[in-house]
């Protein structure tokens, strides 16, 4: 019998929950911006009162940590570390990245690497690197990251020339100059969505780790930051632009 989980995702500007009991799986994954604060807890409640449970009868949380928003999962890590001192349980604390290797691994129903990246604005990329096994156990090929399209590049050339590849994110697609570059190398777009990381993905990856009693307490659980600047000076904005213009 699996566990009853519910995950929480708010790394990106999706808000993202979902909800695992006995197998009955059921999901909110809605676009909200800047306003993720005034629709977690709701949207948490919705999918409790379907099932017809409370908090105390979860087994455990999960929470996409990031990287991403830093407000998003500072939020994300934030309720779930609330509701898991609240009821005493404990947390299961993913990569957000992970959850999008995992929705390109189920589409691709194979063996094969992962490739994520999402736009992190400032013209970098959040990006990691995982390969699936084909029972769903995956290793991480390159941690989570900060980087631009020259890491992408070096990365590449240290891959197996015959390596199976997919891309998960929505920095393929959102950065032209990377877009070029992967279709040059004949890297295919997984067949997901990849707006933004889905709670629902990252329940499967946390059912393994409950039954292999990988997972913490609610203290122990912290955001995982790539970067350490948030923002950047009125100076580096201007430069940016006149980069852009000149290019």
């Amino acid at each position: 019998m699996s566990a009853a989980l519910l995950a929480i995702d708010t790394s990106s500007a999706y808000c993202s929950v979902a909800l695992d009991v006995n197998g009955q799986v059921s999901t909110e994954h809605s676009p909200t911006e800047q306003t993720h604060s005034e629709h977690v807890l709701p949207m948490v409640r919705r999918l409790l009162e379907k099932q017809g449970m409370g908090l105390k009868n979860l087994d455990a949380f999960v929470v996409g940590i990031g990287p991403g928003g830093f407000t998003g999962v500072r939020l994300g890590v934030a309720v779930v570390q609330g509701l898991a001192y609240a009821t005493g349980k404990p947390v299961i604390a993913l990569s957000s990245l992970l959850a999008l290797a995992q929705a390109a691994f189920k589409s691709r129903g194979q063996a094969g690497l992962v490739w994520v990246a999402n736009d992190a604005r400032m013209q970098q990329m959040y990006w990691a690197a995982y390969y699936f096994s084909d029972d769903g156990q995956y290793t991480v090929e390159h941690a989570p990251s900060l980087g631009v399209l020259s890491d992408l590049q070096n990365f590449a050339a240290g891959l197996n020339a015959e390596a199976s590849v997919s891309l998960a994110g929505n920095a393929w697609a959102s950065f032209p100059d990377v877009q070029a570059w992967s279709v040059a190398q004949g890297y295919l777009l997984a067949d997901i969505d990849h707006a933004a990381p889905n709670a629902v993905d990252l329940l499967p990856l946390a059912q393994r780790c409950f039954r292999e009693q990988r997972y913490q307490a609610s203290h122990d659980i912290a955001p995982l930051y790539v970067r350490d600047k948030i923002a950047q000076t009125i100076a580096e904005r201007e430069a940016a632009k006149l980069l852009q213009e000149q290019a």
